[in-house]
């Protein structure tokens, strides 16, 4: 029986409860946004709080005109982001929680549809959908969707967006609240801390836009997760205890973090990316520079937008573990991630004698291959006319001529509004108008 059935069978009163708590400090430019979002879903059985920090920008004046439709608010002083939410969920009387950041957008019938999920899988104890990533004007600049579950690829990256989860109360009884001392993986440790115990459902449906601005900390601080996360790993794996145990699990974990510090030239210290090599090379099974490469750059989704991470011409020092430039170069190339800066410099590196020409030279042949190399045509044009030997340029002409283009998902560069248009969402205008 569908959520839909459910209600016209049973009346509202036999739904389980929901409770959504927003925690902020400083947001006020989003939060009314957020607020809007949560209260103009169209589920009946909703408690919803607020759990400000003591903010002085505006945001109690915003949270006080929405007090008449909230369950509970404060705002005081607090020891951060996961107290706020810990907070909240403590007051809880809902069968099922979720926390909605505040400047995080619920899609119109998110609840709905997770509630409905629930109703259908027993056994699942928490529940996560796609969600489109979106700019401070709320523009989509990158989609979400996640790959099938396993342990291993949530170690190599937490692929769930937090705004889309869901979770029964038997998560938080059993597992307790948010850790509080990891400031920026707070999320991602509730989920690896999950696993053991709980069961995941994937819900295929946009529930939820995750916003990126300068202040937020997936950009501002982003140097702090692969921080955050090794020293999570480190107290994971430390334990022995299953399923975090084994090389090929601590490999798939540490790889993509300690390359990121490696390769990244600003936000660590020198002892700090010295240690990060050493670690790599302890691995099991050294990762060469190609891994690396592919590594760092699988941040390619904030490419073309004022959140991009990295100074692509510090992936040139991804070769630490294994000095191998040309397979640098054949990794950015692959990955369609070059900006002319580090095209030059990545040809530079990879012209220095004849056989590196000849080695280029190969390289090209084997990237004519690669439709995603069109996209990036121009570069090798530039870079052929200036330092390369003739084949590359005659190569790169040919490259020139093709006309594939890169896929570009349809959502991307749409407002919110349109998104909800485009996926059939109902009331396309939710948390955009006044409840």
């Amino acid at each position: 029986m569908g959520l839909g059935d459910h209600l016209q069978a049973s009346g509202n009163e036999s739904l389980p409860r929901v409770t959504v708590v927003t925690p902020s400090f400083q947001q006020a430019a989003y939060l009314d946004v957020t607020i809007r979002s949560v209260l103009t879903q169209d589920y009946p059985n909703l408690e919803y709080m607020v759990v400000d920090g003591g903010s002085t920008d505006g945001s109690v004046e915003l949270i006080r005109r929405r007090e008449s439709a909230l369950s509970w608010w404060i705002s005081e002083p607090d020891r951060g982001h996961a107290h706020a939410v810990n907070k909240g969920w403590e007051r809880s009387t809902g069968e099922i929680l979720a926390f909605l950041n505040s400047d995080d957008v619920y899609l119109p019938g998110a609840i709905r549809a997770a509630v409905d999920f629930f109703l259908q899988c027993p056994d699942a104890e928490i529940v996560y959908g796609d969600a489109v990533h979106i700019t401070e004007d709320g523009r989509v600049f990158n989609v979400s969707v996640p790959p099938p579950f396993s342990v291993e690829r949530m170690l190599e990256s937490c692929f769930i967006t937090q705004p889309t989860v869901f979770l029964r109360r038997s998560v938080f009884e059993r597992l307790g609240g948010l850790t509080e001392h990891l400031g920026h993986s707070l999320d991602y440790e509730y989920w690896l801390r999950a696993i053991p115990t709980t069961q995941f459902g994937y819900l295929p449906r946009f529930t939820a836009a995750a916003r990126y601005h300068t202040t937020a900390k997936s950009t501002a601080g982003y140097n702090e997760f692969a921080r955050d996360e090794i020293r999570l790993f480190d107290e994971l794996f430390s334990r022995g205890k299953p399923p975090y145990t084994g090389p090929d699990l601590e490999r798939a974990a540490y790889l993509p973090r300690l390359a990121f510090m490696v390769a990244r030239l600003s936000g660590y210290t020198e002892k700090e990316r010295a240690d990060a090599a050493e670690r790599l090379k302890r691995l099991a099974f050294p990762p060469t520079a190609e891994e690396i490469t592919t590594q760092v750059t699988d941040n390619r989704m904030y490419l073309g937008t004022p959140y991009r991470p990295l100074d692509p011409s510090s992936l040139l020092a991804a070769h630490v573990a294994d000095p191998d430039p040309y397979m640098i170069v054949a990794g950015l190339a692959e990955l369609s991630v070059i900006d002319d800066r580090t095209a030059r410099l990545a040809l530079t590196l990879a012209t220095d004698s004849r056989s590196a020409r000849q080695q280029t030279v190969a390289l090209a042949r084997a990237l004519l291959r690669q439709p995603q190399i069109a996209s990036r045509a121009s570069w090798w044009l530039e870079a052929g006319k200036r330092a390369a030997p003739w084949p590359l340029r005659r190569i790169a002409r040919r490259v020139a001529r093709r006309t594939w283009q890169p896929a570009v998902h349809p959502l991307v560069g749409l407002s919110l509004d349109e998104v909800c248009v485009r996926q059939g969402l109902t009331d396309a205008n939710a948390g955009h108008e006044e409840p």
